[in-house]
């Protein structure tokens, strides 16, 4: 196979690692009291904007990858010992030949600002490499609308903080990922789903996901179910988009749902009513003062002659 077949597989293993993947134990000790927060946005086109943002408790081996040093990252992967020596060899080739060596880390044990910059583009064109059931949900989690997996997905943005510094450091760095995921939306009631099937190699009890969901413009929220600690905010008037808020802690297999609906278009009721009374009322006005002028053009003028005398 061609080594830039074997580069970019590696790269897209990385990506995996370094967002689907977070949640592996080695590469992500989260916190019982650590969430994660999903952020998701429906547009009435069908296209969900997922915005998730991964705490690494332990950044060392992102730091070691952002240095040009993927060795470490590369332990932290369920692979197999022959995969990861393809791996490092096809990524070894690539650091030695001086038309590519530019795209990887200077390994001085120190990750600067552009090493992050060059790893946050190399992986984003990478990503474009990853089949499409991988982003849909076809790892451990699947977003669905109506029942239905996203007919397309691609990452849009992909964003490291707090990972400048020395390669030993163990301090939290933060990855988000932008991905947008495209339905085909009919009908008007609507349910967004959640489901997940864990590996027991995934730390399940201390998972904790704030999911926070808009749906498009003029829709409300009308229930949910497997969330905890949930919230709802829709438009009185059913202008804006609803919005909800849950928590997830998922285990094993399980799923999780949000319904929703076109608002009670109260704000479009109230516009009409109003302008349908003062419509009314201009009416009326122009009516009373009609009638005021025909009974004034009924009434004879008054002539001096007509006064008495006194």
């Amino acid at each position: 196979m061609p080594h830039g077949v074997h580069y970019r597989r590696a790269r897209a293993l990385l990506l995996l690692a370094v967002t689907l993947g977070l949640l592996l134990p080695e590469l992500a000790p989260v916190a019982s009291a650590t969430s994660t927060p999903v952020v998701l946005q429906l547009s009435s086109g069908g296209s969900l904007t997922s915005n998730i943002t991964v705490q690494l408790a332990n950044g060392s081996a992102l730091r070691y990858a952002l240095d040009g040093n993927f060795s470490p990252l590369l332990d932290e992967l369920p692979i197999s010992g022959s995969n990861r020596s393809t791996y490092e060899a096809e990524i070894a080739g690539f650091e030695g030949n001086p038309f590519t060596a530019g795209l990887f880390g200077n390994r001085d044990g120190t990750v600067e600002p552009y090493e992050v910059t060059d790893f946050e583009q190399l992986v984003q064109q990478e990503a474009r490499l990853l089949p499409v059931s991988v982003l849909t949900g076809g790892v451990a989690f699947q977003l669905t609308i109506d029942g239905q997996a996203a007919s397309s997905a691609s990452v849009q943005g992909i964003g490291i903080s707090g990972g400048l510094g020395a390669d030993t450091s163990t301090l939290p760095v933060e990855v988000s990922l932008l991905t947008v995921y495209t339905y085909s939306l009919s009908g008007n009631s609507h349910t967004l789903g959640l489901s997940w099937t864990l590996p027991p190699l995934l730390i399940t009890p201390l998972l904790n996901f704030d999911v926070s969901f808009s749906t498009p413009a003029g829709d409300s929220i009308t229930g949910s179910s497997g969330f905890g600690s949930t919230s709802v905010q829709n438009d009185l008037l059913g202008f804006a988009p609803g919005k909800f808020d849950g928590q997830l802690q998922p285990s094993g297999s399980g799923s999780a749902s949000v319904h929703f609906a076109p608002s009670f278009p109260l704000g479009t009721f109230l516009l009409v009513a109003g302008v349908v009374g003062v419509a009314a009322l201009a009416c009326l006005l122009l009516l009373r003062r009609a009638r005021r002028r025909r009974r004034t053009a009924a009434e004879p003028a008054s002539s001096p002659h007509d006064t008495p005398a006194p």
